[in-house]
């Protein structure tokens, strides 16, 4: 990626955070922010995110690790133990 990419992709997730804090429920944030893939995941966690909103990203970047694992046949304790999603 570019650093005009980068900005763009920063922007639109940045932009997308302010839209979602708005709908003010977790539960509807939560099922839009699981259609997002890892990766997106893992970059909209170095965007500017409300600090609720941040959390969900993390744990659906952890949930989507996992599931990516054990569809691979990997052991998933060590995954879980390895992450520091519960700290």
């Amino acid at each position: 990626l570019s650093y005009a990419q980068v900005d763009s992709r920063r922007e639109y997730f940045e932009e997308l955070a302010r839209n979602l804090v708005k709908l003010e429920d977790w539960t509807d944030i939560a099922l839009i922010i699981s259609k997002y893939k890892r990766e997106d995941l893992m970059f909209m966690q170095t965007c500017k995110l409300p600090q609720g909103l941040r959390r969900i990203v993390q744990l659906a970047a952890v949930v989507k690790t996992v599931r990516e694992k054990w569809n691979k046949g990997e052991e998933i304790i060590k995954i879980i133990v390895g992450s520091n999603a519960y700290s």
